[in-house]
């Protein structure tokens, strides 16, 4: 039986949680926080029920970079980050250089999900070795 990701959505924007549900409702269980500030207690005592974290870069207060550095630096996790944004920096390497493990732009299609998804597993298994 498959078992669905389970996934940490951060966004500000709360039409994004709807459109990612949509896209991902047959293979995740995603639970939606409305910023990095909100997603800080699940991530300090719960973090272990996720496999994910799917965050926008670009919100008040607490940004996803900002986000990412709290999740790696100070919690010391590896679970997987990917960052989702409309922002018009694309590069994957400078998201990847910034504590994630791959990016998506916000409207992205399920296989687009797939397929990074696929690679960053296939990039930690290698790791793994």
């Amino acid at each position: 039986m498959f078992q669905k990701i389970k996934v940490l959505l951060v966004d500000d924007d709360e039409i994004q949680e709807i459109l990612v549900k949509a896209k991902l409702q047959e293979i995740a269980e995603i639970h939606y926080v409305r910023s990095a500030r909100e997603a800080l207690p699940i991530i300090d005592s719960q973090l272990d029920r996720y496999n994910l974290i799917i965050s926008d870069i670009e919100m008040p207060l607490m940004s996803g970079l900002d986000l990412a550095l709290y999740v790696r630096e100070v919690v010391k996790s590896d679970i997987c980050m990917i960052a989702h944004t409309a922002s018009l920096n694309t590069n994957e390497k400078f998201y990847i250089k910034n504590g994630f493990n791959g990016f998506l732009p916000k409207g992205f299609e399920m296989q687009d999900f797939m397929k990074l998804w696929e690679k960053i597993q296939l990039r930690n298994a290698e790791v793994s070795f």
